[in-house]
């Protein structure tokens, strides 16, 4: 699917090649052009032509915007921006879809994705607001006209030995300018500048105002933030707004909120592939609850990959998921999401060659042929299932490898219905037949 919609707007799906024709590239598009496609992470393919540009789309989605037209990046196999915003919900467990009905509207008038969830963050920064926005203590240190709190005698003889106009003292004082509220403003302050939908950016330029009177940015690190902010009973309704925060902040790929570089092009790009394995650990999960079978995420094991001359590891092996049966400890299946259009072509030999070795490392004890499971999205309301057995020299099989196809709109049906339909069931008896 690729479409032009006005003057400057190119529409295309997920691992799509397309040519546009009369589309050239500006000496501003450049340092842009270099993040998409520099580095090992290629998140787009671009080629200029003598005729225009050919475009080719990955698994990353989201909206491009060059100098002189915007890309837009559809995912097809979700269901469109509507259908990625339900799988976010699912996977993070937001539930924010569905209890605000304008994002239907404002994505039936072209609004693109980064619009939708900056309209869910203004959403979830309005109920914040109107529920009034934490403040704490915080421990300052200044030079005041007049002691409070705290005199600080030593820091006083230091920097202001023989005056006494000013006392250098330490005292808590009570303030919004927290990180709970900065990291709020943070990802309105990038999104105000990137949004294209009036109604949006309007909401977005009253509730920075608002926000920037409370608190400020200044000093703000990110990743700081990302590692150490955690969440209790004062500041747990905020989580709902930080979710969609992180999601603008790092789609947008924003590290230093006072970076060089002009606004008027940018990338805001999410990563199916984590993604669709985000929604699958999190409804298999779901599936597996009550029954005889226990998911783990992102199982480490080191003790796989073994360097026999040094004896000591060689490497972790990750698997995405690992089913074990919880009456029988060490009787595991491993599984891996992948976000590829294997429906249509064949599993590809890197992806056959990894998910053997996780067949042959953790089903060896117990199975009469180890089986890995590779889940992939599919279009049919059906899970299809093909069969790959890894054959010895004498023609006997060693390994089987099983590709589960699954209709991602269906499946978040299921999902957020929370009993397993068809392709639940075919799941779980996939499962039951590699572990019992």
């Amino acid at each position: 699917m690729t479409t032009r919609t006005g003057s400057n707007i190119v529409s295309l799906s997920e691992w799509q090649t397309c040519q546009i024709e009369g589309m050239a590239l500006g000496p501003e598009d450049g340092a842009l052009l270099k993040s998409l496609t520099g580095g090992t992470d290629t998140r787009l393919g671009l080629d200029e032509l003598r005729a225009g540009l050919r475009i080719t789309s990955r698994s990353w989605v989201g909206v491009v915007r060059f100098k002189d037209f915007e890309l837009r990046i559809v995912p097809k196999l979700a269901g469109g921006d509507i259908g990625l915003l339900r799988m976010v919900d699912f996977a993070t467990g937001l539930d924010a879809v569905d209890r605000h009905p304008a994002v239907h509207t404002f994505a039936a008038e072209g609004a693109s994705l980064l619009d939708l969830i900056t309209l869910l963050l203004t959403e979830a920064c309005e109920r914040i607001i109107r529920a009034g926005m934490l403040a704490d203590y915080q421990e300052l240190e200044d030079d005041l006209p007049v002691v409070r709190g705290r005199l600080l005698v030593r820091e006083q003889v230091l920097r202001r030995m023989g005056r006494v106009d000013r006392v250098v003292c330490r005292y808590d004082e009570h303030t919004t300018d927290t990180i709970d509220n900065r990291l709020l403003l943070a990802a309105l302050s990038v999104a105000g500048s990137r949004v294209t939908h009036p109604d949006v950016a309007l909401r977005v330029r009253r509730l920075h105002g608002v926000l920037a009177d409370a608190c400020s940015v200044d000093d703000l690190d990110l990743r700081m933030a990302r590692s150490t902010l955690t969440y209790n009973r004062l500041n747990e309704h905020y989580q709902e707004a930080h979710q969609l925060a992180w999601l603008v902040l790092e789609g947008l790929g924003i590290e230093d909120l006072y970076a060089g570089g002009s606004h008027r092009t940018f990338a805001f790009l999410l990563d199916m592939n984590r993604l669709f394995e985000d929604f699958v650990t999190r409804w298999l999960a779901a599936l597996l609850r009550g029954t005889h079978y226990r998911s783990i995420a992102q199982r480490r094991d080191r003790t796989i990959l073994w360097n026999a001359d040094l004896n000591r590891p060689y490497a972790k092996v990750i698997p995405d998921l690992v089913v074990e049966r919880k009456d029988k400890p060490g009787r595991f299946l491993p599984l891996d999401a992948k976000y590829k259009l294997y429906e249509e072509r064949r599993i590809s030999p890197a992806d056959i060659y990894q998910t053997f070795m996780y067949a042959y490392a953790y089903g060896q004890t117990h199975a009469v042929l180890p089986s890995a499971v590779i889940i992939y999205p599919a279009q049919t309301d059906t899970a299809q299932v093909q069969r790959l057995h890894v054959r010895r020299a004498d023609g006997l099989p060693s390994a089987q490898i099983v590709g589960i196809g699954i209709d991602v709109l269906a499946a978040l049906d299921e999902a957020f219905a929370m009993q397993p339909g068809n392709i639940g069931s075919r799941l779980l008896q996939q499962i039951g037949t590699a572990l019992d």
